[in-house]
């Protein structure tokens, strides 16, 4: 149901622990933990843009979904390596620049209770449109300082 507000983006599971051990299913809200190392040191954190984000699917490296998985002849399953998620463009852009930048964890927040899930999503969309408001108003800033830079170069040589 993606309706030009939402994408679905894959992200990369960089550890059994960091998939919630192979346990996503669809439908799961989640938080994505970010670790990054600033200055020698590792800081972890939720950014508030990925508080609660929903599951579309988890996915294996031969490109099966959760919902697809084929139990092993020795009763195992190949564990997933992606995680599918519905998210804005806001999102999809810092997941795309954490993917590539540092490592994601989920957490598991929600599962299988509709009600607290639309709650969760409702304050994160509350959170993404200050957000997008916060990033609006600074190019508009951005903008408007580089045309007075533009008019006092124009005056100084001029």
């Amino acid at each position: 149901n993606l309706d030009g507000s939402q994408v679905a983006m894959s992200i990369t599971i960089p550890s059994f622990a960091g998939g919630l051990s192979g346990k996503l299913t669809n439908g799961d809200i989640v938080s994505l933990i970010v670790y990054t190392d600033a200055d020698g040191e590792t800081v972890a954190e939720v950014p508030e843009a990925l508080q609660y984000v929903r599951v579309i699917t988890s996915t294996t490296a031969a490109g099966l979904d959760k919902d697809e998985l084929i139990q092993n002849e020795d009763g195992t399953y190949e564990l997933p390596t992606t995680v599918t998620l519905l998210v804005n463009p806001l999102q999809a852009k810092l997941l795309a620049e954490y993917e590539n930048n540092s490592k994601l964890h989920a957490v598991l927040v929600s599962r299988g209770n509709d009600k607290q899930a639309t709650k969760m999503l409702a304050e994160q969309a509350v959170i993404l449109e200050r957000l997008a408001e916060e990033e609006a108003a600074k190019e508009a800033e951005n903008a408007e300082s580089e045309e007075t830079v533009s008019e006092d170069e124009v005056i100084v040589h001029g």
